[in-house]
């Protein structure tokens, strides 16, 4: 386990050096574009095991469109995609 002062590194640098140890793999992209999602997942899909989807949008106000395409539609992309995995735990 790595440890290190939340004081001096931000949480994305964190996980930046986890990604950097060969523990995590980011990917960034639109999920609410289904193609893009499974791009993603599609490189080295044999050598990914589990698939973490922290990605929302939030917020007290704003249009309800913006809000079901980030938070279902991506959802759902991520889960749709993530089924075809091989080697899916």
């Amino acid at each position: 386990m790595h440890r290190a002062r939340v004081d001096s590194l931000t949480v994305l640098q964190i996980l930046e050096h986890e990604f950097n140890s060969g523990f995590l793999e980011f990917a960034w992209g639109a999920l609410e574009d289904s193609h893009a999602v499974s791009t993603a997942l599609s490189r080295d899909a044999a050598q990914i095991r589990i698939v973490i989807h922290s990605a929302a949008q939030g917020g007290d106000w704003g249009d309800w469109q913006y809000f079901y395409n980030a938070n279902y539609l991506g959802t759902k992309h991520v889960i749709d995609n993530a089924l075809h995995l091989p080697n899916l735990e």
